[in-house]
């Protein structure tokens, strides 16, 4: 036999009661079992370091998930550490370094400071023995450039140059016309004036070779001396002077032949720079020709004027000059001055 439950009725109002305590105490009971005791913490670290923060009930986190906490103070980042460049060391003493006119007619002039080997010197005592002592000769500063090879002075002001060098014999580059121009000269450093005159040499693509004199007034154009033909192997003299202020003598003879050219010129020149120089010369459009292979070139006789005393290469403080490739590989290298202070030797690398 089944008995039946007995039937509550409630009535609205108790209905109503009986939901809001139920509710109230389930609602309580879930809210007591998500809480930790009141005596717990959440720990949260970061990559160094562990902190503890009590739980409250009144502000209950919504999550027990651990999260990493900032440090009260985040430590500056370190400036990058600067690049340190190689710096060559300077001689004792130093020749001023040059700085050339943007529009000057050497191209990328940089000065490098060569340091030669100690010179030994071997001493006899009193007591019979030797000893050697070593020193560092004073050096001068030298220069690089894409265009010119030889010797450049800068601390003047020159009213004349001269010099001699023999015209080489040169073999070209395949497939191309390629050249090199020997020449002494005032200006064209440290300003965009220059005076020049020498010999060039051209190789044409099937590999013949032809050269000629010429002079240069910047900005103009090279003139061809027709008058003087020259040729391999033939040594050369050259002179420029100034006459009076702006006039100038310009002679270039062939001592082989015996022909000379002797012409007057009006020219506004700086004084500011003389020069003895193997060139890599530029076409008119002024870009560099290929630099022809040319045998060893020697300058001697080189002397100037400078404030109306004579010099020579040595006693007027000029420097050599390297002629490098882009790479800076050296492609025309200046010998050492000879004993006379007044020659040198170019040669092609």
């Amino acid at each position: 036999m089944k008995h039946k439950a007995p039937r509550v009725v409630l009535s609205v109002p108790r209905l109503l009661a009986y939901l809001l305590v139920t509710g109230i105490l389930i609602g309580g009971a879930r809210y007591a079992a998500s809480t930790p005791p009141h005596t717990s913490s959440i720990q949260t670290q970061n990559a160094s370091n562990r902190k503890s923060v009590a739980a409250t009930p009144s502000t209950p986190p919504t999550s027990t998930t651990a999260q990493t906490t900032l440090p009260t103070s985040i430590p500056a980042v370190p400036p990058p550490k600067p690049t340190t460049l190689a710096v060559v060391p300077h001689s004792a003493t130093p020749a001023p370094v040059v700085r050339p006119d943007p529009n000057a007619s050497v191209n990328g002039l940089t000065p490098v400071d060569a340091i030669p080997p100690p010179v030994t010197t071997d001493t006899t005592g009193t007591d019979g023995n030797t000893s050697t002592q070593g020193s560092t000769p004073a050096t001068t500063t030298s220069y690089l450039s894409t265009n010119w090879a030889g010797y450049l002075a800068t601390t003047g002001h020159y009213t004349s140059v001269s010099g001699s060098w023999n015209v080489p014999n040169a073999t070209g580059v395949a497939g191309r016309t390629s050249a090199d121009t020997a020449w002494i000269g005032i200006g064209g450093v440290t300003s965009d004036d220059l005076i020049q005159v020498g010999t060039i040499d051209s190789v044409s693509t099937s590999g013949k070779q032809t050269s000629f004199a010429f002079y240069e007034l910047l900005p103009q154009s090279a003139h061809t001396i027709t008058s003087l033909p020259v040729s391999p192997d033939d040594s050369m003299q050259a002179s420029i002077a100034e006459t009076s202020a702006d006039h100038w003598n310009v002679t270039i003879t062939d001592n082989t032949t015996g022909n000379s050219f002797t012409t007057a010129l009006a020219y506004t020149s700086s004084y500011s720079s003389v020069e003895w120089i193997e060139e890599d010369p530029s076409n008119v459009f002024g870009h560099l020709v290929a630099f022809d292979v040319f045998a060893p070139v020697t300058f001697t006789g080189g002397g100037a004027t400078d404030n109306g005393n004579s010099m020579t290469i040595l006693s007027g403080n000029a420097q050599p000059v390297t002629l490098v490739s882009a790479a800076q590989q050296p492609l025309a290298v200046p010998s050492a001055l000879g004993s006379d202070g007044q020659s040198f030797t170019v040669t092609r690398h």
